[in-house]
């Protein structure tokens, strides 16, 4: 993946930098701000206009002299101001271009109206202009005990050539395309992505979708319940012994290769579950701690050649291995009693060996 910003073209504005600081990248194309950007600035940040131009080719003539001819149904998208075109592939005359305005007018006067409290986080444009992205807070939480705090987001993009319009709610801080499509695949694996086609009243439809997910909130409060509950829950020596027991099975038979390296990756979990600095004070040693403990493991401790942190990251929220392996812990951990693994062998050396209590 690319960050996608071209210089010297492209535009943006990532706010509370205050609170999350600034961008990776520090390009001076996007501004970086305190506090959460003002719709103003969204606007004059994204609306330049793009134009569905027809496509001419030289035409040889008899007399030796040469005409630009119109090619039917083949059109190029342009940006009116840099003259630069957004898409190499030319598009049709069906093709509707909905400029970036028309979109930010139906979310000011649709869900900004309706939630005066939805404020945004980030905008801006990429590759030359072909997409532009919003990037809304809709919510934050903190668990009970915990001190860093949860973001959920609301993002928009809109598309001019190859690429449907989208939008997602995820937890990512959009500031480029890594991050774009970072929250896409969020959004896919969570079920809020949906993607819209370049016809007649697209503005108002995604707008209409828009408001439904600032609605999905009211469905998340049961998970933000669960999380502090996980929080007020401390673990026993057992308990433990029995959780990483059911992320790494070991069963009668295994090499004793196996069954070291799974004792291994137990003993990594529970290393940070005892001693991560983010793990202390009110949620120490509970079933929350835990939870962040198999998170933090499954992101930061399985890189390898062919996968740096990035990917990682990629793998969670795409749903991949590492999301279904923190979603196994999950579903342990909410479960009134934590089972004996079925035909695990004991690891009570493990808490023995261990400094927990």
């Amino acid at each position: 993946m690319a960050h996608g910003i071209v210089k010297g073209i492209d535009k943006g504005i990532v706010g509370l930098c205050d609170v999350f600081g600034g961008t990776w990248h520090n390009f001076k194309e996007y501004q970086q701000v305190n506090g959460k950007v003002p719709f103003q600035d969204v606007v004059e940040t994204l609306n330049y206009k793009v134009e569905k131009r027809q496509v001419h080719i030289p035409v040889n003539q008899p007399d030796g002299t040469i005409v630009m001819t119109a090619v039917p149904e083949m059109f190029v998208l342009t940006r009116a101001d840099s003259q630069v075109a957004v898409h190499n592939i030319s598009v049709s005359d069906e093709f509707q271009v909905y400029q970036n305005l028309e979109f930010l007018n139906e979310m000011e006067n649709g869900v900004m109206k309706n939630n005066p409290e939805l404020g945004i986080e980030s905008c801006g444009s990429l590759w030359a202009g072909r997409l532009a992205f919003v990037n809304f807070i809709l919510d934050k939480y903190c668990v009970k005990g915990d001190t860093s705090e949860t973001m959920t987001r609301l993002m928009y993009y809109n598309a001019f050539g190859g690429r449907s319009i989208s939008c997602c709610c995820s937890s990512v801080r959009v500031v480029c395309n890594n991050t774009l499509m970072l929250s896409e695949a969020q959004g896919a694996a969570n079920q809020t992505l949906r993607k819209f086609k370049h016809t007649s009243g697209a503005p108002k439809r995604v707008e209409s979708h828009v408001s439904d997910l600032a609605k999905v909130m009211i469905a998340t409060a049961h998970h933000k319940e669960q999380l502090d509950h996980l929080a007020s829950q401390q673990m026993q020596a057992r308990e433990v012994e029995h959780f990483l027991g059911h992320m790494f099975e070991i069963e009668e038979g295994d090499s004793k290769k196996t069954q070291a390296t799974r004792v291994n990756k137990r003993g990594e979990i529970l290393k940070i579950f005892e001693s991560g600095v983010d793990l202390q004070g009110a949620i120490a040693r509970t079933r929350y701690a835990m939870l962040q403990s198999v998170t933090a493991y499954s992101q930061h401790e399985t890189l390898s050649k062919d996968m740096d942190e990035t990917s990682t990251w990629f793998d969670v929220v795409s749903g991949g291995g590492r999301h279904k392996f923190n979603q196994k812990a999950f579903s342990i951990l909410v479960q009134d009693e934590i089972p004996i693994p079925a035909g695990a062998v004991s690891v009570c050396d493990l808490a023995e060996a261990s400094n927990f209590n």
